[in-house]
């Protein structure tokens, strides 16, 4: 059993409990990104619960740690994507064609103008008239 406790700055401990969704989220993330050897790190909307600082925080660790070991990390946050717009070889968008899913890489100039246009919304709806082919 793993028991997490906090001390902060002034001396005050406080149990895993006590600590809000978003700064265990974090710190479970860190956690599964730190593990040792180079197998696969994927991640699920690592954005969720977390204060846009937190996420810039995490994004760049998981860049540090993929030049040792392969890290995936799916989302649908433009914010998210937008921490990476300094290395689009390193996004992959899912798109929706003749009713199925197609994975491009945009090129640089394309990403930009995807995350200017972009809104979850949009996305959102696009979700819910696609379907999967049965």
């Amino acid at each position: 059993m793993v028991q997490l406790l906090w001390v902060d700055d002034k001396g005050n401990s406080f149990d895993a409990s006590e600590l809000s969704d978003g700064t265990l989220g974090f710190l479970a993330t860190l956690c599964a990104l730190f593990q040792p050897g180079n197998a696969l790190v994927a991640i699920d909307e690592p954005e969720a619960h977390l204060h846009p600082d937190a996420l810039m925080r995490l994004v760049g660790a998981a860049r540090s740690l993929s030049e040792r070991q392969p890290i995936l990390l799916t989302t649908q946050s433009d914010t998210l994507i937008g921490l990476l717009d300094d290395t689009p070889e390193s996004v992959v968008v899912a798109q929706r064609e003749d009713d199925e899913a197609r994975l491009v890489r945009p090129g640089p100039e394309e990403l930009r103008e995807w995350l200017k246009t972009f809104s979850l919304r949009d996305m959102r709806r696009e979700l819910e008239e696609w379907r999967p082919v049965s």
